[in-house]
């Protein structure tokens, strides 16, 4: 029996969807293995969605990460591996001296990202095409994959500050666990910055080689652009004035909607109808 891209898809989802439940289940106890077991999900799940991009490059006969149907599986895998890397970067630890709750928060509301990311992509359709000649470049994946995982972990960043705004307002949260979540979230930006940056570099040297001009003003790079200084706003202002509190939260949230608009909702926009960054479906 020959395995598709839509039924690995489709055990992706399931996958992360029983993972939400499970970090649930570690804030309850707070204690035991089921934290672990979790993370360990998150792990297999990962592997899950990169063999499923896998199968989906194998499938088109090129690298798979042309239509939005192809954006959204490795935006999936992005947030998934952020969460990782900020595991492994000792961020957890980090957010651990405000509770154990709160990490185990933080993977169900990653998981739960995730769940949503895959179920839009299921929604947006298996289309299939050859590369157009302007993606047929060295350029393309390392562009693509880059930018990808900057938007995967400043999106969890954005989570971070969500629930930073939230547990404040509704006095869920002391202001020592406010003030630990703000760390934590401006460590999950030092570590999506550089690869929003090196996104945005790669793109332009790849005009240069494609139209010999660096930067078109094309719709999608002006949102890109805004995106690249919400995020520069926000680590100007925390190293040079010692930003923080709600002010510093709501330029992350900010940010990320600047992210929703330019990955997600560009496609549905009349501007991209003449963008040089429409692809397809």
């Amino acid at each position: 029996m020959t395995i598709d891209t839509t039924l690995l898809h489709q055990v992706s989802l399931g996958w992360f969807a029983l993972l939400a439940p499970l970090y649930g289940t570690a804030a309850v106890r707070r204690h035991g293995p089921v934290g672990m077991l979790a993370n360990a999900g998150i792990v297999a799940g990962s592997l899950l969605l990169l063999a499923t991009i896998w199968v989906r490059g194998v499938e088109v006969a090129h690298a798979p990460f042309q239509t939005l149907y192809e954006v959204y599986l490795l935006l999936a895998l992005s947030l998934a591996v952020s969460y990782l890397l900020i595991h492994v970067s000792g961020g957890l630890e980090v957010l651990r001296t405000a509770g154990v709750a709160l990490v185990h928060l933080f993977g169900a509301l990653t998981a739960v990202s995730v769940v949503i990311v895959l179920a839009m992509g299921l929604r947006a359709g298996d289309f299939q095409s050859d590369l157009p000649p302007a993606l047929q470049s060295p350029w393309f994946i390392p562009h693509v994959i880059v930018y990808l995982f900057g938007y995967g972990s400043l999106a969890l960043a954005m989570v971070s500050s969500a629930i930073y705004l939230v547990g404040g307002r509704k006095r869920w949260l002391e202001a020592e666990a406010l003030q630990v979540i703000d760390r934590f979230t401006h460590r999950i930006i030092a570590l999506g910055f550089p690869f929003l940056s090196a996104g945005l570099i790669f793109g332009s040297l790849w005009a240069w080689e494609a139209w010999a001009n660096y930067w078109a003003w094309d719709s999608k790079e002006v949102w890109s652009l805004i995106t690249w200084f919400a995020y520069l706003v926000y680590m100007h202002l925390r190293l040079v004035r010692g930003w923080r509190g709600r002010p510093a939260a709501w330029t992350v949230v900010l940010g990320g909607a600047s992210i929703f608009i330019t990955l997600l909702l560009f496609g549905y926009l009349p501007a991209s109808m003449t963008s040089v960054h429409n692809y397809g479906p």
